[in-house]
């Protein structure tokens, strides 16, 4: 009886240790390397030879980003940025804390690329400069 007992006690525990390992640790480690990764200046692209002139992200790694670039694009000049939204998405967010745009990321091991309303075909893909 203290046997099953015990196995009905400790196997709950386990699975909640490991639950919150997942959320607590894991995660975040994920999210905190993904942000290194990504972070650097990017220029924009109409498609992946057509470069869209005088458009700069700046994404830096304590979660800011600065925007130079076009009019009617939905980014404030800037803001914050964070990874592990919806489906891996970055979400950016005005100085007021509101989200004011998604935007998914691909690639790495220096070709990181961004992009915007990637269903669209309004979509707007930003990559990242390589330095030398």
């Amino acid at each position: 009886m203290k046997k099953i007992a015990f196995v009905i006690g400790v196997v709950p525990i386990i699975c909640f240790g490991m639950i919150a390992f997942w959320y607590v640790i894991a995660i975040p480690s994920f999210n905190n390397s993904q942000m290194e990764t990504f972070s650097g200046t990017y220029e924009s692209y109409k498609s992946e030879n057509e470069l869209l002139t005088n458009n700069k992200l700046i994404l830096l790694e304590d979660g800011t980003y600065k925007f130079e670039g076009m009019k009617g694009f939905s980014l404030e000049k800037n803001g914050t940025w964070k990874t592990g939204g919806i489906d891996g998405q970055f979400e950016f967010y005005d100085n007021n804390k509101r989200l004011i745009e998604f935007a998914s990321p691909f690639g790495g091991d220096g070709n990181e690329k961004i992009i915007f309303n990637l269903y669209d075909s309004n979509k707007v893909t930003f990559m990242k400069i390589k330095h030398q």
